[in-house]
């Protein structure tokens, strides 16, 4: 396949939070994305591992593969697997990225969208064996401009935004949009979903009952979904985790009916 013809500026992100951390959940989540990155024609080339045996730093795939193979999965304390585009010269320049941390507990797959959307026949399939292997207890499912750091945004980094994408001469929408982004940092490290806490609404939602018995309007979430179907659908993925898609033209509506019940995290808020 000739990857010069698949780089689209838009990504395609599934973040889950709160995961397993036993080293056999590693393994899954690993050999899971391997293998997905190998079905789309984009075999990774580069991998970062910190654990015993291994430096952390952004190398060859095939070097720390060699020595994952060797030593296992006991120890490791975060992988970075990726594709990476021609002449990369970064770890952000890629087709396909995978991060998993046992420290920030938390892993993601990212895709440029023209190689896999965020729809059930691309990357559904992949989504729901990782989160069987995962075990989360939060996810999201969002698409965002890779100069906006799709997988960054993920873990509470902002980039691309301001003059230029270099973060100077905000607007106040942009400074609020920054601060936003940024704080999530935070909340991971109190793992604010396990109150029930949404770090906003997107397209897709993976909740657990921490979420589906919060209260809105006097009802729990889940309830309060199924009674509209503008609220989105509900559909069960397994191992207490269920997906909640919400279609972008009713995201807005949904988001401010969750904001007044402060389902939605606010920093001034909830740190």
């Amino acid at each position: 396949m000739d990857n010069t013809k698949l780089i689209s500026q838009e990504c395609s992100v599934v973040a889950f939070y709160g995961i397993d951390p036993s080293a056999k959940s590693a393994a899954a989540f690993y050999h899971t994305v391997i293998e997905w990155f190998k079905s789309l024609g984009c075999p990774p080339d580069k991998a970062g591992i910190r654990g015993p045996g291994h430096s952390g730093k952004l190398g060859s795939f095939s070097r720390a593969d060699a020595k994952l193979k060797k030593a296992g999965f006991e120890g490791v304390k975060s992988m970075e697997v990726l594709c990476s585009t021609p002449q990369a010269l970064t770890g952000n320049d890629y087709f396909l990225t995978a991060d998993w941390s046992v420290e920030y507990s938390y892993a993601l797959v990212a895709a440029r969208s023209s190689l896999a959307t965020l729809s059930p026949p691309s990357m559904l399939p992949v989504t729901q064996t990782l989160a069987q292997v995962l075990k989360p207890e939060y996810g999201i499912g969002y698409t965002r401009l890779h100069r906006h750091g799709p997988a960054m945004y993920a873990i509470g980094i902002c980039q691309g935004l301001g003059l230029g994408g270099y973060g100077v001469d905000l607007n106040d929408a942009e400074r609020e949009d920054a601060d936003s982004i940024s704080r999530w940092g935070d909340a991971m490290a109190v793992q604010v979903w396990q109150k029930g806490i949404l770090r906003d609404v997107y397209p897709w939602n993976f909740l657990t009952s921490s979420h589906l018995t919060k209260q809105i309007a006097g009802v729990p979430l889940e309830q309060w979904v199924r009674q509209d179907a503008r609220r989105g659908t509900l559909s069960p993925l397994g191992d207490g985790v269920s997906l909640w898609e919400v279609t972008e033209a009713n995201i807005s509506d949904v988001r401010r009916l969750l904001r007044q019940s402060g389902i939605i995290f606010d920093w001034k808020k909830h740190l």
